[in-house]
């Protein structure tokens, strides 16, 4: 369903922007690629802010999300880093999603008080990451949890190979190429979401009970969860 759900969007996605070439390829435009970038760029903003919105309205009216709680000083701020993180890089979908996903988690009803704040500060540490490297976060957190794509290698958890690890995230992601997963590992170290190197062994890493995530790094999927 959810592979449907993402299929469907771009689709729509693509035919709101070929239905937009016409503007955006004017003969000013064309003659000035800064300018067609400027439009594209709008554009896209305008699309994925009206659908957002949109988004917004629908669980609201199915009271999924508690209005009230848009008074709370943090989730305003959060609602303001969705719309800065649409402005800043309309393209990044994995992120937006997962700034979403935290905005509509600390906005429900059995949010508890300091939920808002929570969210803030988990928003903070999306706003340095890219799509990519929430997706190697997302699939170690799947993973943990006993989700696996068909041929995935099962995690054993109780080895502590970076190679394996490596190679079991690629398959689940589908692309299925390590060296992609390893270029994140050491920005999800540094920003505490996932275990670090083991010093006596280059080619391991500290083993945890949840595929390699550690508390943040857990907390963090958690609230990227679909409800």
């Amino acid at each position: 369903k959810e592979k449907k759900d993402i299929k469907s969007d771009l689709v729509s996605l693509g035919l709101d922007l070929f239905e937009s070439l016409p503007s955006i390829l004017s003969p000013e435009s064309v003659s000035n690629p800064n300018s067609m970038i400027v439009n594209f760029g709008t554009k896209l903003f305008t699309i994925r802010l009206s659908r957002f919105v949109s988004e917004l309205k629908n669980k609201f009216d199915k009271k999924q999300i508690n209005k009230e709680n848009l008074r709370k000083e943090y989730n305003q701020k959060n609602f303001l880093e969705i719309l800065k993180s649409l402005e800043d890089d309309p393209t990044d979908d994995e992120r937006f999603n997962a700034m979403k996903r935290i905005f509509f988690k600390a906005m429900s009803y059995d949010a508890v008080s300091s939920e808002d704040l929570l969210a803030f500060n988990l928003m903070q540490i999306c706003k340095k990451m890219s799509g990519q490297e929430l997706l190697v976060l997302k699939s170690a957190f799947d993973m943990s949890n006993g989700k696996f794509r068909k041929n995935v290698l099962l995690p054993d958890k109780s080895s502590n190979s970076r190679d394996f690890w490596f190679k079991a995230i690629a398959r689940h992601i589908g692309h299925d190429i390590p060296e992609l997963v390893e270029i994140h590992e050491s920005k999800l170290i540094s920003l505490n979401l996932i275990s670090g190197i083991d010093r006596s062994n280059q080619q391991a890493f500290i083993v945890t009970p949840s595929f390699r995530l550690v508390p943040l790094g857990l907390k963090l999927c958690q609230f990227m969860e679909e409800d």
